[in-house]
């Protein structure tokens, strides 16, 4: 094939990305863990290293912003805390999903995560914040903090 069906073929995932994940005007609301993990799923295309979005919900519970806050190496992504609060800020979020992959396949939390989770909690509290859910992406496996008794402590 020549360079120009190259290029095209290289766009296809992205131009699939940003065709998944685009919003209409009206704010999505999710039933269930399910619609929430398809939508995910849309941000994760193509990704090759560890990347990690925060997920701001209004206190309707309708997502208001779903922004990428953090791009790594395979194995570790750098979640900066001031970025993460001035993005639930311009977002008018009361409530927030952090979500990132985990390229090696496995949706399992790390200790790095745990502690994260515990330090990530503590901060969004103090600004009235809740942080409701910690989720792992690992291909097709999804891992949910809020709904796993045994990590759920994390987040309150």
């Amino acid at each position: 094939i020549g360079p120009t069906s190259a290029t095209l073929l290289n766009l296809v995932p992205q131009i699939t990305k940003r065709y998944l994940s685009e919003k209409t005007g009206e704010k999505l609301v999710f039933s269930d863990m399910e619609e929430i993990k398809k939508y995910i799923k849309t941000k994760y295309i193509n990704e090759k290293g560890e990347v990690a979005y925060l997920m701001c919900f209004d206190s309707g519970g309708r997502l208001n912003n779903c922004c990428k806050v953090s791009a790594g190496s395979l194995n570790c992504a750098v979640i900066d805390n001031r970025t993460l609060l001035e993005m639930a800020f311009r977002s008018h979020a009361s409530n927030v999903i952090l979500v990132h992959n985990h390229p090696s396949g496995v949706a399992a939390p790390s200790k790095e995560d745990l502690s994260k989770t515990l330090e990530l909690s503590a901060l969004f509290r103090s600004v009235s914040i809740n942080l409701i859910d910690h989720i792992i992406v690992a291909n097709d496996d999804f891992f949910s903090m809020a709904t796993n008794p045994k990590f759920s402590k994390y987040l309150y």
